[in-house]
């Protein structure tokens, strides 16, 4: 017999069962019929045939998600700007092949006047993107004659070394620095389609706008804000803004304080963020050795991203996790649906 072989041998048995009671099968095998058995003779030395195994689900799952991942990876990046990737991310509409980037973080402190109020505007023109009220009379704050630096200490690098600039995502948190036993008023969030221009007289209260929310000042508020895309060139390149002039690409955000302890130094925090790309100066051209290769074009994606940080946007979450967790909620489902429904609404 050859080793890669078995041998099957079919050996009579002649021991008799014991009989059983009430046995009704219609095939009974008589007492004295001898009983089969087949026995197997194995080689040691023939090979196993090859076995196949399921695979582990979960390592399985992890595979086949490893571009939908990607995916919600690059869609936070673009719509997210509290999202880490969000800094040093490029607007993937294939202009950004000389282009650096960078992330202009900041806080800002916000004091109550003599009424125990302020009004502070945020836009996106960089880097004078702030106004604030200089005065209060007869119920209505006047806004300042200059819009300010927004940047903070990261400004200082964006003017020097920024020629013209494009904001790929841009946000503000505002936090109340009121103790817990002092803590007393509101605030007013009201998103406006365009910055106010300086030395307008703005009436106290107002609720004029879209999105317009109020929070109490509690000791521990966070609350985050996105801003929105205004027409078809937010994503064009434009020079630095003056302290008097204005671009209206972004929406603008509109804080007020109402019935905060009046003549504080510091009533908000308000930590803002914008994740820029910029092309360099002709005395800068030494820095063009550290751009990095442009990201290529994706009509779908740009489309998509910027319709879900239209309808995720807003100030009406209570942390920044929260509003990070809408964000990538909308991008997983943006993927499931696929861009094209997705972008219909479907």
């Amino acid at each position: 017999m050859s080793n890669n072989q078995l041998q099957i041998s079919l050996v009579p048995k002649t021991t008799k069962r014991k009989t059983r009671k009430k046995n009704a099968r219609r095939n009974k095998r008589p007492n004295n019929a001898p009983r089969v058995s087949t026995r197997v003779a194995f080689d040691s030395t023939v090979p196993l045939p090859a076995m196949r195994f399921k695979t582990n689900l979960n390592s399985s799952n992890r595979a086949s998600n490893r571009p939908s991942h990607s995916l919600k990876e690059a869609i936070c990046a673009i719509t997210d700007p509290f999202c880490p990737l969000a800094r040093g991310a490029k607007w993937p509409d294939g202009n950004g092949g000389e282009t650096l980037t960078m992330q202009l973080r900041s806080h800002l402190t916000v004091p109550t006047l003599s009424s125990g109020g302020n009004i502070s505007i945020l836009s996106c023109n960089l880097p004078y993107a702030l106004n604030a009220a200089g005065s209060y009379a007869a119920g209505s704050y006047t806004l300042g004659a200059a819009y300010l630096d927004a940047t903070g200490g990261t400004g200082t690098n964006f003017t020097t070394y920024a020629n013209e600039y494009r904001i790929t995502t841009a946000g503000v948190i505002i936090r109340s620095t009121l103790p817990a036993l002092t803590a007393q008023g509101y605030i007013i969030l009201s998103r406006m389609t365009q910055m106010i221009a300086p030395s307008t007289v703005v009436p106290a209260g107002l609720t004029t706008g879209t999105d317009v929310v109020t929070h109490p000042l509690r000791a521990g508020l966070e609350v985050p804000f996105t801003f929105r895309t205004v027409g078809s060139d937010a994503h064009m390149f434009y020079a630095q803004n003056t302290t008097t002039t204005t671009i209206a690409n972004w929406d603008a955000l509109k804080i007020e304080i109402v019935g905060a302890p009046a003549s504080t130094t510091a009533v908000v925090d308000i930590e803002v963020v914008y994740n820029i790309e910029f092309t360099l100066p002709a005395t800068q051209q030494g820095l063009s050795q550290f751009i990095r290769p442009d990201v290529p074009f994706n009509p779908q994606l740009t489309a998509a991203s910027t319709r879900l940080a239209n309808a995720a946007a807003g100030p009406v979450y209570d942390s920044v996790e929260k509003l990070s967790e809408k964000f990538m909620a909308m991008a997983s489902e943006a993927i499931v649906k696929g861009a094209v429904s997705f972008m219909a609404g479907g």
